[in-house]
């Protein structure tokens, strides 16, 4: 459930082109860094300029979840240096993009025409209908956390920015989904491996794609993506369905995780000296 909804006219902004390609720029002097970029460019590259919103959406998706594979590798092995540029097999192609963005421009839709029914519901002309997400409205998916999957008889891993494509239409009776690596990082399960992901897997990665994308959209909505052009509007409302309030003892309950995983990490290490 989408926390903000934008007027109908950004929307319609958001899923057009420029008209022109506008440059931009993901790191350098004076703006924020971006070492999961730098550390991985040999599988990403973000292009130089661009000519709609949801091509700078999907560069943004990707960036965030490189980030994310960045900031884990970091906190294991402290320091490493990124991979050769020679190693990566599979780098995220012109074509993964496009496909991506197709999914994209799906999801600003859906949005928009959600954010109609939302705004007549506040006018009481028509009750707001809303589906639950589901990751089969999705097809290209950026992995967003650690996973191992199983292919014949071996396991592999993906990480963060891996990319892989649901295969099957519907769930296997053992809860799973027919999936397909596309592009992968030097390390994680080879392009073209075939395997099977459970279906709640599949859902957090869709549903963090819908975080993802609301993060973009937000940036381009407050003209934060510095040097994009601005909507004239974007007319922001914020949807009671999508907030919450916070748990009392959440901060105490993640602490505590945090202190866990910290210690097992710890135990892990000095296991791994004495042998």
């Amino acid at each position: 459930m989408p926390r903000v909804y934008y007027a109908p006219g950004f929307y319609a902004w958001a899923g057009t082109g420029w008209g022109r390609p506008v440059p931009y720029a993901w790191f350098g002097p004076g703006l924020a860094p971006t070492p999961g970029i730098s550390y991985y460019a040999g599988y990403f590259t973000p292009y130089p300029d661009y000519s709609s919103p949801n091509m700078w959406l999907t560069d943004y998706l990707l960036a965030q979840n490189l980030q994310l594979a960045y900031e884990n590798q970091q906190a294991i092995n402290p320091g490493t240096a990124p991979p050769p540029l020679g190693s990566v097999q599979s780098p995220v192609t012109p074509e993964t993009k496009a496909m991506i963005s197709n999914d994209v421009q799906q999801e600003v839709a859906q949005e928009s025409a959600a954010s109609v029914q939302h705004s007549l519901s506040d006018n009481q002309t028509s009750p707001a209908i809303e589906a639950p997400p589901t990751a089969f409205t999705q097809k290209i998916f950026v992995v967003s956390s650690n996973l191992e999957i199983t292919a014949g008889n071996q396991t592999c891993s993906l990480t963060p920015g891996d990319i892989i494509e649901r295969h099957a239409k519907d769930v296997a009776p053992d809860g799973t989904v027919a999936i397909e690596v596309v592009n992968s990082k030097p390390g994680d399960c080879a392009a073209d491996t075939d395997s099977a992901l459970d279906i709640n897997k599949l859902q957090e990665m869709h549903n963090q794609f819908q975080e993802q994308l609301a993060s973009g959209l937000s940036q381009l909505a407050n003209n934060q993506a510095a040097g994009l052009p601005a909507p004239q509007s974007a007319g922001a409302r914020t949807a009671a369905e999508g907030t919450a309030d916070p748990a009392p003892n959440a901060a105490s309950v993640v602490k505590a995780q945090e202190d866990a995983a910290t210690g097992a990490e710890t135990q892990v290490r000095q296991a791994g000296g004495g042998n």
